[in-house]
Formats: structure tokens, C-alpha cells, sequence
């Protein structure tokens, strides 16, 4: 069988080529690409977080994250300060 599967429908059965080529595959279709979505450009936000050291103590932190997703502001936070066990990670919003 010379069809490359994707799904429950072969390449070849959706009309495209054996090689992906996504600019041409699938043919007639309404598929953006990022790229293609205009975005605008994204504020620093700024966030505070109580850690706890590994003497036992909470501590607050405050930092800078790019991103408004609480998690990625929660993996930022555990990679600048070495530690496993952020505690009420809230957005600042002065």
C-alpha cells in the first residue's frame, strides 16, 4: 500500500500529494497558519508568589513573565528561584 495514513483518510484520498506540503495541502480549505494571525505584541506581566527555601521559610517574590497564563508564570517562577513548592501565585495588576 503506497498511501501515507493520516487519520481515517489516506493523504492521497484527501486529495494531496504523498509528501506534506502545507501550503498546498489540504487543496481548498480555509486553514490558517500562526504565522498568518496578527498578534499583538505581548506586555510584561508582573507577578508575585510566596516560595517556600529549603530552610523552611515562605518568602514573597515578585517577578516578570511574558506570558498572562498562570502556569507558565508558575514554571518561570520555580526555574528563576530553584524551588518545587509555589504558594498563591497571583497576578499584580499596579
Amino acid at each position: 500500500m503506497g498511501c501515507t495514513l493520516l487519520g481515517p483518510l489516506t493523504i492521497e484520498e484527501m486529495g494531496g500529494k504523498d509528501e506534506l506540503n502545507m501550503m498546498e495541502w489540504p487543496p481548498y480549505s480555509s486553514t490558517y497558519f500562526v504565522k498568518d494571525i496578527p498578534s499583538r505584541p505581548v506586555k510584561d506581566i508582573k507577578w508575585s508568589a510566596y516560595i517556600l527555601l529549603e530552610s523552611n521559610r515562605l518568602t514573597k517574590v515578585e517577578f516578570i513573565c511574558g506570558s498572562n497564563l498562570k502556569q507558565d508564570a508558575e514554571q518561570k517562577c520555580k526555574a528563576l528561584y530553584g524551588v518545587s513548592d509555589v504558594r498563591q501565585l497571583k497576578r499584580e495588576w499596579n
